[in-house]
This record gives C-alpha cells, sequence and structure tokens, in this order.
C-alpha cells in the first residue's frame, strides 16, 4: 500500500524526469513553385525556369538552440532563435533537378528561426539556413561569398499566433494569408551585402508528410540518373510505359548512396519509360 509521502515522492520524480526530457524535433516538408529569378552576375550553378516545382524537408530541435534574441516592442514582440549546427536545424531542398543541402562554417549560424507577434501590425513567421550550401554534396560559394534559402510567411490579421517562443509544430500554411515566400538567393558580403542571383517562389503546401521530387540528369549518352535526397527513407523507384495502364513496377538497378542522394541509374533508350517515387 502505498503512503501520501511515497506518493508524494513519485510525483516529485515524474516531475523531475518531465523537466529534464529534451524537446521534440520539429520536422516538416513544404513545396511550391518558382515565381521569379534574377542572375545578373550568371553565378547560378545551374539554370532554374519561373514556374519550375520546389521541394524541402526542414528538421529542426528546439533543444539545440545555440542562442537566442527575445524583445519587447511598442509595436509587438520578437523573438529570434539561432543553430550552429546540422543536429540543430538541417534543411534539403530539391530544386531543377538538384539538391541543396546546409551545413555549419565556422563564424556562421546553420539556420535562424523568427517570429513576429503583431510586430509592425502583422504576425510572421521567417527562418533561413545559414551562409554555407552545398549543391549536389558539393560546398556551393565560399567567403567572401555565401547563399542562403529563406521563407517568409505573413499573416497582417494578426490572429497567426499570440507568442513569439520558439515554434514546436510545424506552422499552418493556411493562417499566413499575405506572403508564402521562399528565396534562394547568392551573395558577395561586401557591407551590402550585394547580390548575385535570387530564386523567388510561392509555397503552396506545408506538411508534416515528406515531399520529395525526383531529380534527373544525364550523365552519359543513353543514361540517366535518378535521385531524391538522402534525408528521406521508404521511397521506392517505379517505372512504367504507358501511364493510362498503371502498370508500375519497382526499378530493379541498385540504389547507390552518393554524397546527399540515393541515386539509380538506367538506361534512357527505348522503349521510353516513366519514373515515380513512391512509398
Amino acid at each position: 500500500m502505498k503512503t501520501k509521502a511515497s506518493l508524494l515522492t513519485l510525483a516529485t520524480l515524474i516531475g523531475a524526469l518531465a523537466a529534464d526530457t529534451p524537446a521534440a524535433s520539429v520536422s516538416y516538408s513544404f513545396s511550391g513553385y518558382v515565381t521569379g529569378i534574377a542572375n545578373p552576375s550568371n553565378a547560378m550553378p545551374f539554370s532554374v525556369t519561373v514556374g519550375a516545382p520546389f521541394a524541402a524537408q526542414l528538421t529542426y530541435d528546439p533543444s539545440r538552440v545555440g542562442s537566442s534574441n527575445v524583445n519587447s516592442y511598442a509595436g509587438g514582440d520578437v523573438g529570434f532563435y539561432y543553430f550552429t549546427n546540422t543536429s540543430g536545424f538541417a534543411m534539403t531542398f530539391q530544386i531543377a533537378g538538384h539538391t541543396i543541402t546546409n551545413f555549419a562554417r565556422t563564424g556562421r549560424n546553420c539556420g535562424t528561426i523568427g517570429r513576429y507577434d503583431q510586430f509592425n501590425n502583422e504576425d510572421s513567421y521567417w527562418l533561413e539556413t545559414g551562409g554555407s550550401l552545398t549543391v549536389d554534396g558539393s560546398p556551393f560559394l565560399s567567403d567572401p561569398f555565401f547563399s542562403v534559402i529563406s521563407m517568409y510567411l505573413d499573416d497582417d490579421s494578426k490572429t497567426a499566433f499570440d507568442t513569439v517562443d520558439i515554434p514546436t509544430n510545424a506552422p499552418v500554411l493556411s493562417s499566413f494569408t499575405s506572403h508564402r515566400d521562399i528565396t534562394w538567393g547568392a551573395y558577395i558580403d561586401d557591407g551590402q551585402p550585394t547580390q548575385l542571383f535570387a530564386v523567388s517562389g510561392i509555397l503552396t503546401s506545408i506538411t508534416t508528410n515528406e515531399q520529395v521530387l525526383l531529380n534527373y540528369r544525364l550523365p552519359s549518352v543513353n543514361m540517366l540518373q535518378l535521385g531524391w535526397p538522402v534525408t528521406v527513407s521508404g521511397f521506392t523507384l517505379q517505372s512504367a510505359t504507358d501511364l493510362t495502364l498503371g502498370d508500375w513496377q519497382s526499378v530493379m538497378n541498385p540504389v547507390v548512396d552518393i554524397n546527399v542522394e540515393h541515386t539509380v541509374t538506367v538506361s534512357s533508350g527505348s522503349p521510353m519509360r516513366f519514373f515515380r517515387l513512391i512509398k
């Protein structure tokens, strides 16, 4: 039979364990399409067209915030949360058949999340990778150049949220009716900074279900390399020769992990085939 004292001890122990339990990681996918391109310096590493789709996966751990800056002003509250490594903040971004990831570099944050609560008469959710990205596993740009992917969600009705604490859930896209923007840009750190290029887009989906694009490249004549990020698992590559029949078959060619992608290389000759990922 438990005594009152033992029950109090048990309650205290449970409370202590709960306090020591780290916050769960937040993971979600987002997708959309490109609405504008500026490439005055021809620094973009590959071609992107207006209307092209993009998809991304983001994971961050609220317990791994390196530093934060939370302030209250007459116009509202502002909170910024900075991460210093990819175990705290990791993004995989797919666009135009390529996979872009963030990585940690000395002197730069790996990622940042910001929230404005009725600041300047709006509620806003903002995030940005650090200045260091890889393209298909190879580092892209080095000091004094840097490249970032940023998301900006805005709600002029000021009803999206009522706190600037670091979010512990994915944002609800329908809550942000004013702006649903994303930008991938490159810059030179010359005090301005001066923009080298910018790809802008609009978000059409934010979901906790994985959204993955199938990348494709031509490594040699009559060969096709298909790829998808190593950050997602459980997907199978399938092919069909006729979309109307629905006769999809698993591709039996081996899956080879190369840098940041699972890859499968197939013949690009006849007959014509269609490919998809399924989970």
